[in-house]
């Protein structure tokens, strides 16, 4: 369970930053009360693991949004660049066309090197990956250990 404490934090200092702290212990506890209501029968009735799974995801999204609330408050205190890049300006298909038209050689594939200079791809990637649900990653505890090569 120590390991899962330990993640859950990471995933918390990773999402929020550091100046969130003070929300961990509503967070982990809304998101406990979730994960027990994952694999639940999906009925709303009072008292089930679905029901107050629905809750506690109601309450998550309130403590987020007091986050973003006081996150807009202090953002006076960001700082803006003033560096603009060509590839900004196009559209994605024509990012893409422009990264592999610069390329030198004969391998038309791209990699992962390529997609670092597409700005807006990588973007879309993060943004992906930020609103995809995390709920199929839940922690599962095992049943029983299993040997592996002796271990």
């Amino acid at each position: 369970m120590r390991l899962v404490a330990i993640s859950f934090n990471v995933a918390l200092l990773s999402i929020l930053g550091k100046d969130e702290i003070m929300y961990r212990e509503e967070l982990r506890s809304c998101y406990c009360v979730l994960e027990k209501g994952y694999n639940s029968m999906p009925i709303n009735l009072p008292g089930t693991l679905f029901n107050k799974s629905m809750k506690a995801r109601q309450e998550l999204a309130q403590i987020l949004a007091r986050i973003l609330c006081s996150r807009r408050h202090r953002k006076s205190h960001l700082c803006r660049s003033g560096y603009h890049s060509k590839c900004i300006d196009l559209d994605p298909q024509e990012e893409q066309e422009f990264i592999l038209k610069k390329r030198c050689g004969d391998d038309k594939l791209l990699n992962w090197s390529d997609t670092k200079k597409m700005p807006i791809t990588s973007r879309v990637i993060q943004e992906t990956l930020r609103v995809a649900s995390i709920l199929s990653f839940t922690f599962r505890e095992a049943v029983e250990d299993v040997e592996y090569h002796g271990l």
